[in-house]
């Protein structure tokens, strides 16, 4: 039965509220109405029935006439998983335009750093100023990051080689240490007394291909349509900045061309330096 009434309530949710006098919400521990109302006052715009964007401080309502963008943030959070959440900030800014959010420093502090919000910042940053842009740089910031980790290691393999075990004798270099040949090799030093592994030879393990220093050079279309390549090559420009056996520039274009290496070590800096423009001819 509680599934039954689950299922119901998240269909009252998703028909809107010219479905209640046909299908109520039902008993839950969940509070749908409220998360009814947080839903409506973004998604009312549909039926063009647009308020208006209040950011003033009054009233604590939620009834979607009185809430304001920082309130409705706040109430998004408490409520919804992260991913809705996130879902909600995406269609608050793509699809509806609100641009209150990116403008308000308050509101953008308790948006979600994620690879969109990081898309709309980049598209509407010359929106932004004094405090409301630090807080973007900052969202960049963490947002660059982590996309970082998540390329670095692939890049570091890709360039220095990854480690070849079936060959033996490469560079002495803690990184490439066999360990298993090395303790197996050794074992014959096992000192019983001392409860200790006599090591007189360390093993290395050899890359599959010798690191070699290249010029790599980045060009990148920064129309407002490859938007998804300007960031991921800036964010792989500065990993690239930092392997010794890589030279790297990196260079944009739409109808003029600018060089970015200077920047290379700031990616806050060279993505909020990237003027996205229409096509590119």
């Amino acid at each position: 039965m509680s599934k039954d009434i689950s299922t119901l309530n998240r269909w009252r949710l998703i028909l809107g509220k010219y479905s209640s006098n046909n299908l109520s919400f039902s008993e839950d521990y969940i509070n749908y109405a409220d998360m009814d109302t947080l839903l409506e006052f973004l998604y009312e715009r549909e039926y063009g029935e647009e308020r208006g964007i209040r950011n003033d401080k009054r009233g604590g309502s939620l009834n979607p006439s009185n809430l304001t963008v920082p309130q409705w943030i706040t109430k998004i959070k408490e409520l919804f998983p992260k991913e809705t959440v996130e879902i909600l900030e995406k269609h608050a800014l793509e699809k509806y335009n609100l641009k209150e959010l990116l403008t308000d420093k308050t509101v953008l502090e308790k948006l979600e750093p994620n690879p969109e919000l990081l898309k709309s910042i980049l598209q509407m940053k010359h929106l932004m100023k004094g405090e409301v842009l630090e807080t973007a740089k900052k969202i960049v910031k963490v947002t660059a990051e982590e996309i970082a980790k998540k390329l670095e290691q692939d890049i570091k393999t890709a360039i220095n080689g990854r480690l070849d075990r079936n060959k033996y004798g490469g560079i002495k270099s803690s990184r490439n240490i066999d360990f298993k040949r090395t303790i197996k090799q050794n074992l014959k030093n096992f000192n019983k007394e001392l409860n200790t592994l006599v090591v007189d030879r360390v093993y290395f393990n050899k890359r599959v291909k010798s690191s070699n220093p290249w010029n790599v050079i980045i060009a990148v279309d920064e129309s407002g349509s490859m938007l998804d390549s300007v960031i991921h090559s800036a964010i792989m420009a500065g990993i690239f900045s930092k392997l010794p056996m890589l030279k790297t520039n990196l260079v944009i274009f739409d109808t003029e061309i600018v060089d970015l290496t200077e920047y290379l070590d700031d990616v806050v800096q060279t993505l909020m330096s990237i003027q996205l423009g229409g096509a590119t001819y």
